[in-house]
């Protein structure tokens, strides 16, 4: 009778699990839905006023390898206006946006500077093209220099780069190892400059992809992890280990990527598909984010 019991209880828990959809989290905002279209890699402008992200067109492969080798043209949604804004055409891979707002950055086999308003001004061609396209990329914190990684390295090394914005003095700063190419979980710049990779487990669970550090917080960062019950984001605190779900999957379940602090360190923007391997990725935002 306790067994019966035990084993009710355990299927009422994964019942509810997946049908989370009943139950929203009050916390969850749609911000952009584009029918046929993937709108991933978000990021947003320090003053909080616009979110940057790449959008594929219908027919377009917006999503490469099993954990999202993103892709697309670079657009601009104004918070507030009902209509993005394309900035430059093309087929990114990453962006980025330097700490004053008025850079950014897009990135696939050469890295293209641009101004705010999506004017280019500087290209910097990867010096190695046997290093593969480049998968990530960041401003350094006080914006005189941009990081990128670039994959297919000898026996999965993702070299890490440093690039004045003129494209000179560039420095090899760190390698990071991986499984495959399409395996690319990101990296993220520390509070003290250093380096530190997205990782990736057995899986693909209980990995650590596209980490962010928190604006407010340094020893905390934002990373989208996989498990047993499906996608989530996930706070880690680099000092105690500590850990913590944020339960935010619309729709009860679904595959979560790219997370990006809003700028006061209470909001996370991310990307999700939510209708299954067929539907498209769409941009949302958690707010209230706390350890």
């Amino acid at each position: 009778m306790k067994l019966r019991t035990a084993c009710l209880l355990s299927l009422l828990l994964t019942l509810f699990c997946d049908l989370g959809w009943l139950w929203p989290n009050r916390n969850l905002e749609l911000l952009l839905a584009v029918r046929d279209c993937d709108l991933v890699n978000p990021v947003v402008s320090p003053d909080g006023s616009c979110i940057y992200f790449l959008r594929s067109e219908p027919g377009e492969s917006g999503i490469s390898g099993r954990f999202g080798g993103h892709r697309g043209a670079l657009w601009k949604l104004h918070l507030g206006d009902e209509e993005p804004e394309l900035l430059l055409a093309g087929s990114f891979r990453a962006i980025a946006v330097s700490s004053d707002g008025q850079r950014l950055a897009a990135c696939d086999s050469a890295l293209v500077l641009l101004g705010r308003r999506g004017k280019a001004f500087d290209t910097v061609i990867q010096p190695d093209t046997t290093l593969g396209e480049i998968f990530d990329v960041e401003f350094a914190h006080d914006g005189a220099y941009v990081f990128f990684a670039a994959n297919r390295g000898v026996g999965y090394r993702r070299p890490c780069y440093r690039v004045a914005l003129d494209g000179s003095d560039l420095t090899l700063v760190d390698v990071g190892y991986g499984s495959a190419e399409s395996d690319v979980a990101g990296f993220d710049l520390e509070p003290d400059g250093g380096i530190y990779w997205g990782s990736w487990y057995l899986l693909g669970l209980a990995g650590e992809y596209w980490p962010q550090f928190s604006p407010v917080d340094s020893l905390v960062f934002v990373s989208a992890r996989p498990g047993l019950r499906g996608w989530d984001l996930k706070l880690k605190h680099t000092r105690t280990e500590e850990r913590r779900d944020l339960d935010a999957a619309p729709r009860g379940k679904a595959i979560l990527a790219s997370p990006y602090w809003y700028p006061d360190g209470e909001c996370i923007v991310f990307s999700a598909r939510t209708s299954g391997t067929e539907g498209c990725h769409e941009l949302w935002m958690l707010r209230n984010v706390r350890f």
